[in-house]
């Protein structure tokens, strides 16, 4: 029969298997099941005082570094700790050291449920462990970059001292530090306008518009009115 012996397009002649796709009900409830078990596997962790070295974490980041590598970092599924005396450490990124990393086990909202004053209550559970983990992966990586903790803003550099004050820090830069990115990464269009003279405005509306799309498909609230408002004002300035 030439039907069998036609190429399936994997790699040799072979019959084509007749797969019978699930129930859409039964997916659904083996996807809740398997949830539900990572997420009492998480609790465990926590409850057992499950920690590892933060500092054995991000030495195994840096190892090999390529050499045209700015900076490597890691996200740990695991409770981490930096010395004897913490109850926990949520990231770490020494300046200049090219590396660091962020733990995401205390940022599920099994562990730490959803904040309503700053919105959280509206996101679905991929946005908000996305949404708080993106931002310290940010704030570690400004470390790289040589910015220290602000002190002078609301702005993602802010230091904290307790998860509720980690998730009510803004996810954008203060003038200040947003100067010092601009000025680290020359790539950026913004400053390739500046040395040439031009207004950088256009490069800043369309960077805008891209995280303004991005914040709205995360249910980022605060995040998209700060953005609308900073578009509004460049506005003023064509």
């Amino acid at each position: 029969d030439e039907d069998e012996d036609e190429d399936d397009g994997v790699g040799g002649n072979k019959k084509r298997l007749n797969l019978k796709k699930k129930p859409k009900v039964k997916m659904e409830q083996e996807q809740d099941q398997a949830k539900k078990e990572e997420q009492e596997e998480v609790e465990v962790m926590v409850e057992k005082g499950v920690q590892y070295s933060l500092n054995d974490l991000i030495d195994a980041v840096l190892y090999d570094l390529p050499k045209d590598c700015f900076c490597r970092m890691g996200l740990a599924c695991v409770d981490m700790f930096e010395t004897d005396d913490d109850e926990f450490c949520m990231g770490r990124a020494y300046g200049a050291s090219h590396g660091g990393v962020v733990g995401i086990l205390r940022y599920e909202p099994t562990i730490l449920p959803p904040f309503q004053q700053y919105g959280e209550e509206k996101m679905t559970h991929a946005q908000m462990l996305t949404s708080r983990v993106g931002k310290t992966l940010v704030h570690e990586l400004g470390h790289c970059f040589m910015f220290d903790h602000c002190t002078a803003y609301r702005c993602l550099m802010n230091g904290s001292g307790s998860l509720e004050e980690d998730v009510s820090i803004p996810m954008r830069l203060c003038p200040t530090d947003f100067d010092k990115l601009s000025h680290a990464c020359e790539a950026l269009p913004s400053v390739k306008l500046r040395k040439k003279g031009k207004s950088p405005t256009g490069a800043w509306v369309d960077r805008y518009n891209h995280l303004s799309a991005l914040y709205s498909q995360m249910a980022m609230g605060r995040e998209v009115s700060f953005i609308k408002s900073c578009i509004k004002v460049l506005a003023k300035w064509k």
